[in-house]
Order: structure tokens, then C-alpha cells, then sequence
């Protein structure tokens, strides 16, 4: 018992020593080998509460508050404490130690509230003194006129006071008037000013303080038209000039006021009579007069058909066409286009026994070409089944599916390597035209998701990290479609969790299946993780300010020539991350030369991306519908830099549609997809001519 007592006595000690040089270490900061005795511990000594500083004597107003005066008054203010400043306001403010230092009287001739405040160093500030002073008498405050607002080019202000005799003084450098301030009752102002007005008068005391702002906007200059309107032969190109350096000049040919989203216009030519109107805008200043005028062309008379617009029910028909103006030569189009002078002139009926558009031109020298006018004939039994088609639903008809070919008649799958730049590969050598290829499109992505009965297409992507094992899908339409009206798609993207690779989901429109060849492209491409290298194209030929960035979701817009200079490019983008089933619609009006590109979200309703094109790019007549889905080879990760296996991605189309009408939204197809659904239409036109609810 004494052994143990005597070893646990030894093991207390030892801790106890222990747990002093911890707490040495901790409160004394002392770097202590743990065991270490540095002897009796003792508390430091604590810091005290400081002590709570004497404040200055709180100073005093003298004559007291309340205190009335006739012509003015001298306000004196002392403080018991020897050497303290005294800070005092007239403002309404407490006084602090910025405020202005007390050296003598404080004299003034208004109503006055006076606040002080004594400060010494080494002593707490003392309490706010303060007091309000009256005049017996006080003038009635200026009226301002006009009441301050905003004026155009200048404004005259006038002053009045109904205290007869009272002189009425101004400032406008922000200061208050005082008895010295400039007299003023009638003025002019051409800038913005505020304007602080007071009354005086001998005997009372000043008025309250009139102020206000007037702001003055300048007007930017009317615009002059070079040469004047009158009559004209064969066109006019009209001059429009402003002298408001830096101003924009809108204008407008369709008798309505420009406004500031009305077209800029520095040069605009006229081949017809037109009534033009201008209007010059600038930032800070306030738009111009408009300015109109009539420019005269005598034009040659538009054509016009015979018979017009018609439906055929088998046979043919023989179509005429005229000009009132005598001498003219008509040139025609039957693809839907605008004639031009290239266009084959017109020497007698043409015979019809398709669906087709023809569209007319008259010229003659000396005039103005003639309007474009156009009849649609339209053959009920013998329509042109791949090109009259505008509902495209084949998807459930897949060619591995038997001897159905009901797929394959309307569309094709790439097996091919692709055609854009690339490091290439074994497997897609160095093509014809001395550029590389990028990895291979793989036919065995296309399929058909499974028990889907509505038919959906699936397209996929897969890579694991090398160019070999790189494989895209491309679906394109077996015969090009006419480029007028609306095209419309529905798609579900792809866009997984902590994607890596560059992954492209595209519909598009092109010429030609290999961009070589390519003269024109229409591209709606959405990458679920944007690269610089996309980035820098979209910069260099952007339309827009390229809100997209770099590893971030975005969608190009493109209206493109392959291998052309950057005059035959537009890139639009828009930054926003696509998920599950959207509608791309594309709207083309070939006579407008306009291409409007729009995408809805599954419940129709307009995402921010839009864009429109204009010239002087505009597509090829005729052209290939396709689906692309593809990775960027130059961009895919290394296996080994993210482990796993094969990598995929997918999109699935549910349908498209093309109507002849550019004018239509998604919420127009959808209605129009859903009956020819119902009706049976499982693609347009129906193989059997007689089935009319298809047609």
C-alpha cells in the first residue's frame, strides 16, 4: 500500500507539473518543454476598465431660444471650459468636430436654428446646445415660374415676392443667398441649373429659401436631305446629315414618325416612289424635328398572272404572265426567290403540273424596276413528296427494323469522317483538299429510342479521350428543302453534370453534306461547355457583344459561307444552359432576305436567345435539313486525365416541320403538328395523294 500510494503520489506530481507549463505556455508565451516546472503559477494581472473621460462644459446661446428679431440678429456662444473649441450649424445639423469653428458672433437676418458643440482634447465632446430664432416680420418666400422641371433649349424663370419693397437675390452654385448674392427677378437659363431664390427687405426679416432644379436639354439639330424630293429617273440615293456632331439619324419609308428603334440611315436609295422621314437622336439631348419628303421613281408596272394563284387536280396549267408598261421585259423564278436581272426572262406561258411559286419582276431602261409579284399553284394529286413535305415524323420507322424503309426514304446517316479541321487520325487521313480531318461519324449512333411510340430519334457522341475512339452522328435529309418560311424542331439536349469535353447538339441547314463544297450553311448549334476556341470564332464574326464564356453553356446562331472572309459570316450567341426538351424555329423570308432565329423552352415560351440576319450573307435556295451531334477533337479530355471509360452524349429529335409561311411561332407549328398527329399524318404529304386530311 505504501509502494502504490508512493507511485500514484510520484504520477500526480509529474501531471500537475505538466499541466503548469501548458498553462505557462498558453497565458505567459513561453516555449516550455512539456514537464517542465517553472515554479508557482501566479494569475497575471488584469486589465481595468478605463477610466470614463470628463466632458466639456455644454456651451451656451446667447440671447436665448425663442428670441425675435426685426432686421437681424448676432448669436454669441461661450462654454465654461477653458480652452475648448466651439463648433456650431445653421443647418439643422448636429455639429461635429468638421463642422465650422465658433470666432465670433453668429449673425443672420432668416429663421434660424442654431446647434453648438465645445470639443478639448482629452475630454468627451460636450452636449448639443441649441436654439431658434424668428424675425417679428418675415418676408413671404419667391415664387418660381415656371416651377422647376425639364425645359428644351432654354427657359426664362421669372421671381416675384408678395412683400412689396423686398429684393429678391439668387444663386445657383449651390450656396444659400445671403444680402450680397446677385439680384435677380427675370432670367434665362440654357444649362441645367439649380436655382436657390431669397427675399429681403430693410426692417424684416429675409424669407424662407425657394429652390428647385431646371433641367435644360438641348435639342439635336433637324436633318437635311441631299438632293431635295422631287421626281427622279430610275432611282435616287438621298444624303441625310445632322449638324449634332456625334447624333444618329433614324428614318422611315412607311408614313410613321421615326423613333429610336427605326433604322439608321446616312445614304438610303430609292428605285420607287417613297415618303421618306428622318429624325436625329443623341444620348442627353432631346430628338430632332422630323423631316419628310417624297422622292418620285416612275417604276415600271408590277406583273400580274393569268390565271392567278390556283389549285390543280391533276393535268397541268398554262400560266401567263404581263406588264401594263409597254416595252418591259418580265424575268420569273418558279422556286419561290426574287428575280434579278439573271434570272430567265420570260417569252411565253409556262406550263404547270407541280406545286410551284413563281414569282415576277418587270424592267425597262429608264424606270424603276417593277414590285415583285407571285401566284402559288398548288397541285392537290401530284404534289412533289419531298419537297411540298412539311411535317417530317418518320422516326419511328428505323431502316434496322426489317424491310420498313420508310426512314430512309426521307433521311440519311453520315458513316463517313467528318469534314471540318482537325488534328485527324488514322482513321480519317488527310482529305483531297490538304486539310485534315477530325474523328469519324459512326451510323451506329443513330437509333430509335426504345418504346417510345411517338417516335423518337436518338443521336450520340462518344469518345474516350483519344481522336480513334471519337465518333459523331450526323442525320441530313435525303433531298435538299426550299429556303423560304418557317423550320422548326423539337429537341431534347443533353447536358450532364461536370461535362468536360466540348459537346455540340446542332440543327442546321446546308447545301451540301461536306462543308468544302458548301456555297452557304444556317447553323443553331448549343454547346453544354463553351471552349476559347469557339469563343475566339464567335468574337472574330459576332453580330452581337458575345455574352457567351469560356466552360460555360452557350448557343451559336450562324448564318455562314464556309471559307468566305468574315463579310459572309454572323455568329449571334446567347448565354443560357439548355436541359430536356425545347423548340428551335427558324424563320426565313428569302424576299426580305431575313433569317430570325428563336428558341422556346418546353412550355412555349420564348428563352433569351434570338437573333436576327440580314445581308449581305443570305443562304442558297435549296438546302439540306440536318441533325449534328459531335465533340470537338481538338477539345476532348484525355482518358487519363478524368478516368472512366467511353464517354456519351445524346439528343433526341421528336419531329420537325417546315412551312412556307415565316411568320409563324412555336406555338403555330406545335398547333399545326398536333393535327396532322391527330389526324393519322404520320409524315406530310401522306404516300397515298387521296388522303386529303394530310395535304
Amino acid at each position: 500500500m505504501n509502494f502504490l500510494a508512493g507511485l500514484f503520489g510520484a504520477i500526480g506530481a509529474a501531471l500537475a507539473a505538466g499541466l503548469r507549463a501548458v498553462v505557462s505556455t498558453l497565458f505567459l508565451g513561453s516555449w516550455l518543454v512539456f514537464g517542465s516546472d517553472p515554479g508557482p503559477w501566479t494569475e497575471p494581472p488584469r486589465t481595468g476598465s478605463p477610466a470614463k473621460l470628463i466632458a466639456v462644459a455644454t456651451p451656451v446661446l446667447n440671447p436665448a431660444a425663442g428670441t425675435k428679431f426685426k432686421d437681424s440678429l448676432s448669436v454669441s456662444i461661450t462654454t465654461a471650459t477653458a480652452g475648448a473649441q466651439i463648433r456650431y450649424t445653421t443647418d439643422g445639423w448636429d455639429p461635429s468636430e468638421a463642422s465650422p469653428l465658433y470666432s465670433g458672433p453668429v449673425i443672420f437676418n432668416w429663421s434660424t436654428t442654431v446647434k453648438a458643440r465645445a470639443f478639448k482634447s482629452g475630454m468627451a465632446p460636450s452636449a448639443v446646445a441649441s436654439a431658434s430664432y424668428d424675425p417679428v416680420q418675415k418676408i413671404a418666400a419667391p415664387l418660381l415660374n415656371p416651377t422647376p422641371g425639364i425645359f428644351t433649349g432654354s427657359v426664362i424663370v421669372n421671381l416675384v415676392t408678395p412683400t412689396s419693397g423686398a429684393t429678391i437675390r439668387c444663386t445657383t452654385d449651390g450656396t444659400a443667398p445671403t444680402n450680397s448674392s446677385l439680384v435677380c427677378g427675370r432670367f434665362t437659363l440654357t444649362t441645367t441649373a439649380t436655382l436657390r431664390a431669397r427675399a429681403f427687405k430693410t426692417g424684416m426679416g429675409a424669407s424662407d429659401l425657394a429652390a428647385g432644379t431646371y433641367t435644360v436639354l438641348q435639342k439635336v439639330a433637324t436633318p437635311t436631305f441631299s438632293p431635295r424630293s422631287g421626281m427622279y429617273t430610275q432611282s435616287v440615293s438621298v444624303n441625310i446629315r445632322t449638324s449634332t456632331i456625334g447624333a444618329i439619324v433614324r428614318c422611315t419609308t412607311n408614313n410613321t414618325d421615326p423613333t429610336e428603334s427605326s433604322p439608321i440611315c446616312l445614304y438610303p436609295e430609292f428605285r420607287r416612289t417613297t415618303n421618306l422621314r428622318a429624325r436625329a437622336f443623341m444620348r442627353g439631348m432631346v430628338a430632332s424635328d422630323v423631316v419628310s419628303g417624297t422622292y418620285t421613281v416612275p417604276q415600271v408596272a408590277a406583273p400580274s398572272f393569268s390565271p392567278g394563284s390556283s389549285r390543280l387536280y391533276g393535268g397541268s396549267l398554262s400560266v401567263k404572265i404581263t406588264s401594263a408598261t409597254s416595252g418591259a421585259i418580265i424575268r420569273y423564278t418558279i422556286n419561290g426567290g426574287d428575280p434579278t436581272t439573271a434570272s430567265p426572262i420570260y417569252r411565253g406561258p409556262i406550263a404547270i403540273a407541280w406545286t410551284a411559286t413563281i414569282s415576277a419582276r418587270a424592267y425597262k431602261n429608264g424606270l424603276a424596276d417593277s414590285d415583285v409579284t407571285r401566284a402559288t399553284y398548288i397541285n392537290v394529286v401530284y404534289s412533289q413528296s419531298p419537297r411540298a413535305g412539311v411535317f417530317f415524323d418518320d422516326f419511328k420507322y428505323s431502316s434496322t427494323q426489317g424491310s420498313d424503309t420508310r426512314f430512309t426514304e426521307r433521311w440519311h446517316v453520315a458513316d463517313a469522317c467528318g469534314d471540318g479541321p482537325g488534328l485527324g487520325s488514322a482513321f480519317c487521313p488527310v482529305g483531297s483538299d490538304g486539310t485534315t480531318r477530325e474523328a469519324r461519324y459512326r451510323a451506329g449512333l443513330v437509333t430509335i429510342v426504345p418504346n417510345e411510340p411517338s417516335g423518337l430519334l436518338q443521336i450520340k457522341a462518344v469518345t474516350s479521350g483519344t481522336p480513334e475512339s471519337t465518333m459523331h452522328s450526323l442525320v441530313s435529309t435525303v433531298e435538299r428543302q426550299p429556303l423560304q418560311g418557317t423550320f422548326a424542331a423539337k429537341l431534347w439536349f443533353d447536358n450532364p453534370k461536370g461535362q468536360r469535353d466540348v459537346n455540340v447538339q446542332g440543327f442546321l441547314m446546308a447545301y451540301g453534306i461536306d462543308s468544302r463544297i458548301n456555297p452557304s450553311e444556317l447553323d443553331f448549334e448549343y454547346l453544354a461547355n463553351l471552349d476559347a476556341n469557339w469563343l475566339a470564332m464567335a468574337r472574330q464574326y459576332s453580330a452581337d457583344a458575345v455574352p457567351c464564356r469560356a466552360g460555360l453553356p452557350c448557343l451559336l446562331m450562324t448564318s455562314w459561307q464556309p471559307n468566305t472572309t468574315t463579310t459572309a459570316r454572323t455568329v449571334s450567341s446567347a448565354r443560357v444552359s439548355l436541359l430536356g426538351w425545347n423548340y428551335l424555329v427558324i424563320q426565313i423570308d428569302s424576299h426580305r432576305r431575313q433569317i430570325r432565329y428563336t428558341l422556346y423552352d418546353s412550355s412555349l415560351n420564348p428563352v433569351s436567345a434570338q437573333a436576327t440576319h440580314f445581308d449581305p450573307f443570305f443562304p442558297a435556295e435549296e438546302m439540306f435539313l440536318m441533325f449534328n451531334h459531335w465533340l470537338s477533337w481538338i477539345d476532348v479530355v484525355p482518358q487519363q486525365q478524368v478516368g472512366g471509360s467511353s464517354r456519351e452524349y445524346k439528343m433526341w429529335v421528336d419531329w420537325v416541320y417546315r412551312d412556307p409561311d415565316a411568320s409563324l411561332t412555336a406555338q403555330d407549328v406545335v398547333r399545326k403538328v398536333t393535327a396532322l398527329q391527330q389526324a393519322g399524318c404520320d409524315r406530310f404529304p401522306d404516300p397515298d395523294p387521296y388522303v386529303r386530311q394530310c395535304h
